[in-house]
């Protein structure tokens, strides 16, 4: 069995990090070693079918299941880059940089949605610094209004909300797992406009009083 540690990152059994065994869908050949694995011919004794993700990626991998291994790392490693875009908006001279980088679209989320909400205080009103994130492209998008660019206005009901939810000592963890599934899952799906549609979604029910329940019920898999 291959050490824990994960293959689409360096966290793992060195850096002390927990990892998970995902298993994947078998192909043909994955079948065949475990045929030969039971007659004891085979030469090694970690699946084919399986690999390890960190708690990062995990999330990712099982979105990826129905896939064979090969296909599911493949698909993850060219489909699901990701960059977290970064401006300064004191400094309008200062062209947008790329701040953070990685691979699946729940990191890719967890990572947008964490930083976003300190470009706002407590009240709302917007700050000096501005992130957006660029999905799904082998380079950074650095347009404003790109195809695979994500951003919520700042200066709307949502983020303000968003960031009361993860700033929770109570349910903090679990809202970012949920809302971070739920807009990689409409991303997969059907690209970042549509998660972009949701957002709108989103943000008109905003503009009738909700209550907790049905405000949660809008970010769960569908």
């Amino acid at each position: 069995m291959m050490p824990p540690t994960c293959c689409r990152c360096s966290r793992g059994v060195e850096s002390g990090d927990p990892c998970e065994l995902i298993r994947f869908a078998r192909s043909s050949a994955d079948h065949q070693w475990y045929v030969e694995r039971e007659s004891g011919r085979s030469e090694t004794d970690h699946p084919p079918d399986m690999d390890w993700f960190c708690s990062e990626h995990e999330a990712t991998a099982f979105a990826h299941q129905h896939l064979t291994r090969k296909e599911a790392i493949e698909s993850i490693k060219n489909r699901e880059r990701w960059f977290l875009i970064d401006l300064d908006l004191f400094d309008r001279g200062t062209p947008p940089a790329v701040r953070e980088s990685g691979v699946g679209f729940e990191s890719a989320f967890s990572t947008y949605f964490d930083h976003a909400v300190s470009t706002i205080n407590d009240d709302g009103d917007p700050l000096w610094t501005q992130y957006r994130i660029s999905l799904g492209g082998d380079v950074a998008d650095m347009a404003v209004n790109g195809e695979g660019v994500f951003e919520i206005q700042r200066t709307g009901k949502l983020m303000l909300e968003i960031k009361k939810r993860l700033a929770s000592k109570v349910d903090g963890v679990g809202f970012s797992d949920l809302i971070s599934k739920r807009f990689a899952l409409e991303t997969r799906k059907h690209g970042v406009g549509s998660a972009l549609h949701l957002v709108d979604e989103i943000s008109d029910h905003l503009r009738i009083a909700l209550s907790d329940e049905r405000f949660l019920a809008l970010f769960r898999m569908v």
